[in-house]
């Protein structure tokens, strides 16, 4: 907004008598015709120098055009500074945010001591149907160290970390099973393992009370039992692994940050099972994917799968159906548009939309449409009771994905035996309460 030669003027000689800009500008606003903030952002411009006095018309074409260029100047450098202030302070939150987790990956290979490499065991005798498959098993929602007292749920339930580790064993051996009849009849090379978050139990709501050790202890112990897990599913068959974090395992109870998917300790869990796995990595044996989005996804034979953990998906009442179709249109429309760009862009797609979508959080095991609805390890637990949910078994998915048939083979591993030997070599836990 302009302002005459006088106007600067007065403006100047107020201030150097010690008048503020936002008097000035209550004096002057009204006999100007501008509104008060107008006044008081020129009356400030004025005193710290970052305006100088206009040009009267007739005197333009005399005034010195190095003045000019040096006022503009002056006010260019000022918003230059402001600018790198503000940008030097968002690099400086980055840097602290990857050094972080920088640190926090080279303390957890410095003390973990990676499993040995492991001799694939001979691929059973192959049928005569040699139709090429890809294998899919689920994981997510264990809750690691929450305990569930049979006493509270009517004797249906018990659950704690050395149950955990027998469900495990349980679902560990049904898998084994599973790809060893599967590879008699069909070609699959390859288990796709998608995780889906609330590996541990969290600190959220009165968990912290009740969970058996703090979550760092949670973390370091399931990613140990998940680790043993995938290296001993590899002596079958190579492995990708593609992990999502979930809700409860963020590590402020106050809510999840939705810019970084690593402040969670599922995603602590994770590093933990990966320098387990190091060697394997390394070898080519288990390809692990990144674990710093909230959604994961795989092209397996033509069709697109994408796992999420599920709490953004809305609903009530037991299975979200309508919840999960919203979800599901939702990111459909954004799959529509990174696949427009890719096709501008002219690469190459190895799937057009969504087929497939894994989801956990909600403790059901069901499929519905296009959806997998994940189960948990944990079990009928006391919210389930209280507000009336079905007391379904532990549970995970197993299916296959063929080129023309999609989603096939559906399996639910149920896994209900509460006691049970297993063969997990995990560490210590010493029983303290979480602070």
């Amino acid at each position: 907004m302009n302002y005459t030669a006088e106007q600067f003027e007065q403006a100047k000689v107020a201030l150097e008598a010690g008048e503020t800009p936002s008097a000035f500008a209550h004096r002057m606003a009204g006999k100007w015709g501008r509104s008060f903030h107008a006044v008081r952002h020129f009356a400030a411009d004025v005193k710290t120098g970052r305006r100088s006095a206009p040009i009267p018309l007739g005197e333009k074409d005399s005034a010195q055009p190095e003045e000019e260029s040096l006022a503009r100047l002056g006010r260019g450098l000022y918003r230059a500074r402001e600018e790198v202030k503000l940008l030097r302070a968002q690099l400086n939150a980055q840097t602290a945010a990857n050094i972080g987790r920088e640190a926090v990956i080279a303390a957890i290979r410095e003390t973990v001591t990676p499993l040995p490499e492991i001799k694939p065991l001979p691929l059973p005798r192959q049928g005569t149907r040699r139709r090429r498959q890809g294998a899919c098993l689920v994981l997510g929602d264990w809750h690691a160290m929450e305990v569930v007292r049979p006493e509270r749920v009517n004797g249906i339930n018990a659950f704690d970390h050395e149950i955990l580790a027998g469900r495990v064993w349980l679902l560990l051996e049904k898998v084994r099973s599973l790809i060893d009849d599967m590879r008699k009849a069909y070609a699959i090379d390859v288990l796709h393992v998608f995780i889906l978050g609330d590996m541990v139990s969290g600190n959220i709501h009165k968990l912290p009370q009740t969970n058996e050790v703090n979550m760092h202890v949670a973390a370091a112990w399931t990613g140990a039992l998940l680790g043993q897990l995938l290296w001993r599913l590899a002596e079958m068959i190579d492995l990708e692994v593609r992990a999502v974090a979930g809700n409860h395992t963020r590590t402020d109870p106050a809510g999840i940050d939705p810019k970084d998917p690593t402040d969670n300790f599922d995603w602590t869990a994770y590093e933990h099972a990966r320098a387990h796995l190091a060697k394997l990595i390394e070898r080519g044996r288990v390809e692990w994917g990144p674990c710093e989005r909230w959604t994961a996804e795989a092209v397996i034979e033509g069709k697109r799968i994408v796992a999420a953990h599920g709490d953004e998906v809305r609903g009530q009442f037991g299975l979200p159906f309508y919840g999960l179709m919203r979800a599901l249109a939702r990111r459909q429309e954004e799959q529509r548009i990174i696949d427009r760009m890719a096709l501008d862009a002219k690469q190459d797609l190895r799937a057009l939309g969504i087929d497939i979508a894994v989801i956990g959080h909600f403790h059901q095991s069901a499929y519905i449409g296009q959806y997998f609805l994940n189960g948990s390890l944990k079990g009928y637990d006391e919210y389930a009771m209280k507000y009336g949910y079905s007391p379904v078994p532990p549970k995970q998915w197993f299916f296959r994905v063929d080129h023309d048939w999609g989603a096939c083979g559906m399996e639910e591993i149920v896994v209900k035996s509460v006691e049970r030997e297993h063969g997990w070599s995990l560490p210590a836990v010493l029983m303290a309460r979480a602070a």
